[in-house]
C-alpha cells in the first residue's frame, strides 16, 4: 500500500474565494449564512421553507456563470491552482498516475438543481433541460476536472 500526501490546499467558499480568506473568517467566527438573492434563485414559492444559505457572493457567482454552466468546473480549477501553489508545485512536476483529486463541495448538484428548477417555474422545460442535472453531478464534475488536468490517479468527492 502507497501513502496518501495532502500536499496543498484551495477554498472557494461563502466566507473567503481563497484558503486565507477561508481562514480569516473562522478565526473571527464569520458565518456564510445570508440571504438568497432573488436575481440567481427566487425563494418567493411557499414551498421553499427556508430562505438563506451559505452562498457564493453574487458578483463572484455571476461572473463563474457567464463562462460555466456547471459553475463547479471554473471554481473547481480555481481551488486546485490555489492547492498547487499552496504546495509549492507546478502541474507539469506531477506525475499524472500518481497525482490525485478529492472534492468536497457544499454546492454538489444543487446548482444544476436550482437552474433546473427556475427553468420548470418560468418557462417550462424540455428534453435538453434534464442534461445539465446530469452533467453537473460532483462525481462528474471531478471527473471532468481530473480529464482536463490529464491525471489518472485517485479521485475522490464529498457532496
Amino acid at each position: 500500500m502507497e501513502r496518501v500526501v495532502v500536499t496543498g490546499l484551495g477554498v472557494c467558499c461563502s466566507i473567503g474565494h481563497t484558503k486565507d480568506e477561508f481562514k480569516e473568517s473562522v478565526y473571527n467566527g464569520r458565518l456564510g449564512l445570508k440571504p438568497i438573492d432573488a436575481d440567481r434563485f427566487s425563494t418567493d414559492s411557499a414551498c421553499y421553507a427556508n430562505k438563506q444559505a451559505c452562498v457564493l457572493d453574487q458578483e463572484l457567482y455571476a461572473d463563474v456563470e457567464a463562462s460555466d454552466e456547471t459553475v463547479l468546473t471554473q471554481l473547481g480549477n480555481r481551488v486546485i491552482a490555489e492547492a498547487l501553489n499552496d504546495a509549492d508545485l507546478l502541474p507539469q512536476e506531477l506525475n499524472p498516475h500518481r497525482a490525485g483529486l478529492f472534492v468536497a463541495t457544499t454546492i454538489g448538484g444543487s446548482y444544476a438543481f436550482m437552474d433546473f428548477t427556475k427553468k420548470r417555474i418560468q418557462e417550462g422545460i424540455n428534453a435538453d433541460d434534464y442534461e445539465l442535472l446530469f452533467k453537473a453531478s460532483t462525481p462528474n464534475i471531478t471527473g471532468s476536472l481530473m480529464r482536463t488536468l490529464g491525471w489518472r490517479g485517485p479521485s475522490s468527492t464529498i457532496s
